[in-house]
């Protein structure tokens, strides 16, 4: 009777297996993965501040954009992203855009890709190169 068992077993145990999950792993360290999560982070907030500086897109538009990256990644202790983020005298919740505040940005922006022509050094010019 085990025996017989054991056959029906052999049966029954690939139709099992079909329905099962994979079991496969990718197996990363958790130091790999969040250091890439925060190199992709650095690397679209860059391209974005990028794109302000050369004008290419509303000065506004992105900085909202950076703010969005900074705030999503907030556990990924983005230090580099926070000189252009923050914008000294304004308050956040009274916020008025105006042309004042976009050129504002846009010399952030260019002060970050562009330093030959300001004196300001930013933490992020030297992964401007990304």
């Amino acid at each position: 009777m085990p025996a017989r068992f054991r056959v029906q077993c052999r049966f029954i145990l690939p139709s099992v297996l079909y329905f099962l999950p994979m079991t496969e792993k990718q197996v990363h360290s958790r130091k790999h993965r969040v250091a890439a999560r925060r190199r992709s982070a650095i690397e679209d907030a860059t391209s974005t501040i990028q794109a302000i500086a050369e004008h290419q897109i509303d000065a506004y538009e992105g900085w909202q954009q950076v703010c969005g990256i900074f705030q999503r990644n907030g556990g990924l202790d983005l230090h580099e992203l926070k000189p252009f983020v923050r914008i000294e005298g304004v308050d956040n919740s009274t916020l008025s855009v105006t042309t004042e505040l976009r050129e504002m940005i846009c010399r952030k922006a260019a002060r970050i890709f562009f330093p030959s022509t300001t004196v300001d050094k930013s933490p992020l010019h030297s992964l401007a190169g990304l």
